[in-house]
């Protein structure tokens, strides 16, 4: 990889770690403090719609995006046909969804769901223009005017929000802050593209973009089922308020995956793309992006798993201590996605979406299976996250099958590319939490846990001679000469 395409990728992973990164900590601020005040039960409510409104996204604005990115001379054809495919998909699901909400609402038991899908469903008009703008900056490799706009759509739109519940507006100040980040982040970066649709666009040269897509479709369709199916469980069978805290001990992890694994996987999916001719440079990218997902994923998910009892009690409060096993079930969960999601990538960069959708039929089908095989067979919430959590050991080991035949990276050589970061986190993880044995105040534990984690995973970095924490460093020193510079 020659430096300058290492230095783009460099400037584009540090602006899309401030995206996710900034916009995650200002989204898990305002989740917090309207969590703090709502109950439990008022924000499990609209937790209760999610897989709803997900499984719809998934038609919207999964697939062909990807599929934008990956078509190396896509065009304004190509776009515009991906636009009104979204928005008339969205349109379509809207109105399932609206005729639908008195049924999913008799469901759950609750009246106040049915306008609350109805209002919450809005969502897919601008997220099916958002996916088409997402695309287009990201095969410019336009991180940065990401960054911006979804930093100052979150910021207004979570100001909103919280008024409305400050003002006694209970689950609605959850739909409005939701479907207002949207509008906003919409709006944004349409002044920043200024791109509108063209009609005059050729169906017969979207074929190909269709086939990629609609397989990538299908895959994240599964996936997203299985993602909520057991959310969908757990408030049928259990409570909102149960709901409400696996959704809250789901957060903080899902928040650091999203923004260190996610990010990473963001900036290196056209990356990948742009290797497709040279297999030994994607090998070796390959095995650096899971070392470095897995340097900073394995000590957050530990950190974090360790430090559950003082975080959940400082930032939620006492009525929502019912978080914590869900949290530190989630992050053993959460620990997983690295290798997932970095072999997947790789595959749809090189235009293996078959193969990307054969797996995922697979680990989830068989991942289904054990979620209600446990809603079955046991009366507790906690089996179906041990359940969740076999079937992403199972995904492990199916992602790294098509690999090895068509990159020529296997399960063994992931395992020893992050098998260093695991041993540090683990040590670190000991460290942190012998702190829990001492019986300190909340506030004071946490602030040592931290301190004490930090120092003892960048010690271990520096006597180890860790290439990933020189590769952090350069980040960062890249990142600072970049502004200088501007």
């Amino acid at each position: 990889m020659n430096s300058g395409n290492e230095q783009s990728i460099t400037g584009s992973l540090f602006w899309k770690l401030c995206e996710r990164f900034g916009a995650q900590v200002i989204q898990m601020v305002v989740s917090i403090v309207i969590a703090r005040i709502l109950e439990p039960t008022e924000y499990g409510s609209v937790s209760m719609l999610a897989i709803f409104i997900n499984l719809a996204t998934v038609f919207v604005e999964s697939g062909l995006s990807s599929a934008l990115i990956q078509k190396t001379d896509a065009d304004e054809a190509d776009r515009s046909a991906v636009f009104f495919y979204s928005m008339g998909m969205a349109m379509l699901l809207y109105l399932l969804l609206f005729f639908c909400s008195p049924f999913i609402a008799a469901f759950y038991g609750m009246p106040q769901l049915e306008s609350l899908l109805r209002g919450l469903a809005l969502v897919l008009f601008p997220g099916a223009f958002n996916s088409l703008q997402i695309s287009i900056l990201s095969k410019r490799m336009e991180f940065k005017t990401q960054a911006k706009c979804s930093l100052a759509s979150v910021a207004a739109a979570g100001s909103i929000g919280i008024g409305l519940a400050l003002m006694g507006y209970g689950a609605w100040a959850l739909v409005v802050y939701q479907l207002g980040n949207k509008l906003l982040t919409c709006l944004l970066l349409h002044l920043h593209l200024r791109w509108l649709p063209k009609f005059g666009f050729s169906v017969r040269s979207t074929v190909g973009l269709f086939k990629f897509g609609v397989k990538l479709l299908g895959a994240n369709l599964i996936d997203t089922l299985y993602h909520n199916l057991e959310s969908l469980i757990i408030g049928k069978k259990f409570s909102a308020a149960t709901l409400a805290f696996s959704d809250k001990g789901k957060m903080f992890p899902l928040v650091l995956i999203d923004n260190v694994d996610g990010a990473i996987q963001s900036v290196m999916f056209p990356s990948y793309a742009l290797k497709q001719d040279d297999m030994p440079g994607l090998r070796m990218l390959l095995l650096k992006t899971i070392s470095a997902s897995t340097y900073l994923v394995f000590p957050l998910m530990v950190g974090l798993a360790c430090a559950a009892e003082p975080l959940v009690w400082i930032i939620l409060g006492d009525k929502w201590m019912g978080a914590v096993p869900f949290l530190m079930i989630y992050c053993a969960i959460s620990s997983l996605f690295p290798f997932q999601t970095a072999g997947l990538q790789a595959l749809n960069a090189i235009g293996h979406s078959g193969d990307y959708f054969r797996v995922i039929m697979a680990k989830r089908l068989i991942g289904l299976g054990l979620l209600v095989a446990a809603a079955i067979l046991f009366d507790s919430p906690f089996a179906i996250l041990g359940a969740a959590f076999v079937g992403e050991l199972v995904g492990t080991v199916l992602s790294a099958m098509p690999l090895q035949t068509t990159v020529g990276v296997g399960l063994a050589q992931q395992l020893r590319a992050c098998l260093p970061n695991f041993a540090m986190a683990l040590l670190m993880g000991c460290a942190v939490f012998s702190l829990t044995l001492c019986g300190l105040p909340y506030p004071l534990m946490l602030l040592i846990q931290i301190v004490v984690g930090t120092a003892v995973y960048a010690l271990e970095s520096v006597l180890l001679h860790n290439e990933n924490f020189e590769m952090v460093k350069g980040i960062a020193m890249k990142a600072v000469r970049g502004k200088k510079a501007n």
